[in-house]
């Protein structure tokens, strides 16, 4: 397996562990479908019903003015269904996950850490509705029976 594989899956898991500790359910999309391609569908499911994430892990070369972010970006929203909002999380080696949410039109709103992504979904849903996305139990949410 190519070594950004690796990584990409390592940051997959990483920021599944990172939204656990949040109180939210998380698991990468590929242990749910047992695919190895699934480029079709988000990196990561969780109980935010509302957010489809693309992460991403590494590209310490890429900057938020290139093109390859610029995929990155399109790529997150004509994946992401009308009805959710698209999230491109990035880490770069020692640093902290940054999430992108490109709104409507050239806005791109950027948020530095979980912390900051967690103010964030409760601005945007309400606090209520963002405590509705926790799970009693994160590390048992990934169960096949929460997708059937």
């Amino acid at each position: 397996m190519p070594q950004s594989k690796d990584k990409g899956d390592r940051g997959e898991r990483e920021l599944c562990r990172k939204l656990r500790e949040h109180g939210f359910g998380a698991i990468r999309s590929a242990q749910v479908t047992g695919a190895k391609e699934h480029s079709h569908s988000a990196d990561i499911i969780t109980s935010i019903e509302l957010v489809r994430f693309e992460v991403k892990r590494g590209y310490e070369d890429v900057s938020i003015t290139s093109k390859k972010f610029n995929d990155w970006i399109d790529k997150a929203c004509s994946e992401t269904p009308s009805e959710l909002h698209p999230i491109l999380a990035w880490r770069k080696n020692r640093q902290p996950w940054v999430f992108f949410h490109p709104n409507q039109g050239p806005v791109l709103r950027v948020m530095r850490g979980m912390e900051e992504f967690y103010t964030y979904l409760k601005r945007m849903f309400g606090s209520y509705a963002v405590d509705d996305f926790k799970v009693d139990d994160p590390s048992t949410w990934k169960t096949t029976d929460t997708f059937s």
